[in-house]
């Protein structure tokens, strides 16, 4: 038996007598609305870096809080490493670390690598 359906609602009935779930669009990353306010020659800026880019202004000016947010933890953790090693004695086992790694594998033959 077949069933002739309107061109424009046709799957989705075919989907619902076959108790097959319809397919639900991608899911948006939760979003708050925030204003601010901006000169009006950086907006011109901004507006046209966005339109280059074939970006929305909102989506834009995420863009470059994502990585502002990213570039400053990437800071903290820079800063942690350096501030761990530091600290002389660290660094003195470190260093007499990677010179015996080194002369231990400088001093195997090329068949050992």
């Amino acid at each position: 038996m077949f069933l002739r359906l309107p061109a424009n609602n046709c799957g989705h009935l075919w989907y619902s007598m076959k108790g097959i779930p319809k397919r639900q669009p991608e899911e948006k990353m939760p979003v708050k609305k925030i204003a601010i306010s901006v000169p009006t020659d950086v907006l011109e800026e901004v507006d046209k870096a966005a339109a280059t880019s074939g970006k929305s202004r909102s989506g834009y000016i995420a863009e470059l809080l994502r990585k502002a947010a990213h570039l400053r933890r990437d800071r903290n953790i820079t800063r942690a490493i350096n501030e761990l090693f530091d600290e002389e004695d660290l660094r003195l086992e470190q260093s007499e670390t990677a010179d015996a790694f080194s002369e231990d594998f400088l001093s195997r033959p090329e068949s050992a690598w």
